[in-house]
């Protein structure tokens, strides 16, 4: 399987990748409640609390700005029971639900469309989805979803689906990563650095596993601190930061003296996409098989036992120390023998960030 875009070295930058100048995108530039005057004094204004710094960025472990619309209080409306049914079809794919999992309905119905032109009303178990679907199909319209081999570029070119999705993820994975592909980039995705930190639990460390956290930031030195003040006790080491740079001092990912170079376009729907895979891969773990080739290889979904096809979805727990549920953080099997052994993250990790990042480029082209 060929790309349409070779994909630069581990760690370097390709002669392929544009310029940093080139890819930088332009900056863009409730009614109140009635009450009884007589009956509410406002409550003077606790000056003694700090004011606390808003974050770099926002991901599914960051706390809403303060600059988002104020919720309603739950003395003045009643909240929504659970057993209420859900309807999660129209939420566009660039914006992940935030729900975690356990509040949303154990079965969903899916996103497609009977001939009479109908939302279909079959459910499927949300336990077979990866972990941040935002489309879902039955058993019917999966098949059509995935049967075009090409997709349409908005200049009238077409690009195979397969340049750019492996074939060995799941058609849960692939429907998702082609809505993705499909959809109109925001005006308002910002440039930025995807990163890859490596946790260790010391207490609790494993060595036949590697746990990485994958998330974006516009500030990776400081996107660090925060995460060592957030969660202290594991330790967070930066192992990759996408865009790589070929200043040797800027490799250098101590925190310390830690100097990236120029961010990367579309940071926003990177992420979406390098999230999606590496749920994937870390449920089915299609690199274990000895055919997985990263993107070059005609290992499918179907040469996979079905074993491995089956496998739940992994189990996430709520941190010990900020008591929130990571999304972003994933759990692989260590590879102990073959060409891959000790290198998931340049074999396995790191093409994954390359290729969507190849990707969101030359749809940048096309589009001018």
């Amino acid at each position: 399987m060929e790309y349409a875009l070779s994909s630069p070295g581990v760690g370097t930058s390709g002669s392929s990748r544009p310029s940093a100048d080139r890819l930088q995108r332009p900056s863009l530039d409730a009614s109140r409640p009635r009450s009884d005057p007589a009956a509410y004094t406002r409550p003077p204004a606790d000056r003694t609390q700090p004011v606390k710094p808003l974050p770099l960025f926002r991901d599914g472990d960051d706390p809403p700005s303060i600059s988002a619309p104020p919720q309603p209080s739950s003395s003045r409306l009643p909240q929504p029971s659970l057993q209420v049914p859900i309807s999660l079809r129209g939420r566009s794919t660039s914006s992940p639900a935030t729900s975690p999992s356990s509040d949303l309905p154990p079965k969903v119905n899916c996103s497609g469309f009977t001939k009479a032109s109908k939302p279909c009303k079959r459910q499927i178990d949300r336990s077979a989805l990866t972990m941040d679907s935002s489309t879902w199909y039955c058993h019917q319209h999966e098949p059509e979803r995935l049967k075009n081999k090409k997709f349409r570029l908005p200049n009238g070119d077409f690009d195979d689906y397969k340049t750019f999705i492996p074939e060995y993820l799941s058609p849960n994975a692939q429907t998702n990563l082609r809505n993705l592909m499909e959809s109109t980039i925001s005006k308002a995705d910002e440039d930025g650095y995807i990163y890859i930190n490596q946790i260790l639990d010391l207490d609790n460390y494993d060595p036949t596993k590697i746990i990485l956290k994958a998330g974006r930031t516009v500030n990776p030195k400081q996107r660090n601190g925060q995460w060592w003040t957030q969660c202290p006790s594991t330790e967070k080491h930066i192992v990759y930061i996408h865009p790589s740079t070929n200043d040797t001092k800027a490799q250098r990912l101590n925190a310390a003296h830690l100097n990236p170079g120029p961010p990367g376009m579309c940071c926003h729907r990177l992420e979406a996409f390098v999230l999606v895979e590496l749920g994937d891969l870390e449920r089915y773990a299609q690199y274990l098989h000895p055919q997985f080739r990263d993107g070059t290889s005609d290992l499918t979904w179907a040469d996979l036992d079905q074993s491995v096809r089956s496998r739940p979805r992994p189990v996430r727990t709520p941190c010990g120390d900020c008591n929130k549920t990571h999304k972003e953080i994933f759990t692989f099997t260590r590879l102990r023998s073959g060409p891959f052994a000790g290198k998931e993250l340049e074999n396995v990790i790191i093409p994954v960030i390359n290729r969507w990042a190849d990707f969101l480029f030359i749809q940048s082209i096309r589009n001018e």
